[in-house]
């Protein structure tokens, strides 16, 4: 995965909310205790261009796999 900059918030319970955004992809997790709870990484779709069905989530075929 590329590096990208990651926003920290408090999160409205417990733990800090982060926010990840880079080239083709966004996502957030959250961060409790200096153990990462969960984090959620999503490809974006090249820019100017939609998929057929009108949703903004890439198809299957479309997504990068991250190893």
């Amino acid at each position: 995965m590329k590096i990208a900059p990651v926003a920290v918030n408090p999160s409205l319970g417990l733990g800090k909310d982060l926010r990840i955004e880079g080239k083709g992809f966004v996502g957030s997790g959250l961060l409790h205790d200096e153990t990462l709870v969960y984090l959620s990484i999503f490809a974006r779709a090249e820019e100017g261009r939609q998929e057929r069905s009108g949703s903004r989530v890439a198809r299957a075929s479309r997504r990068v796999i991250f190893k």
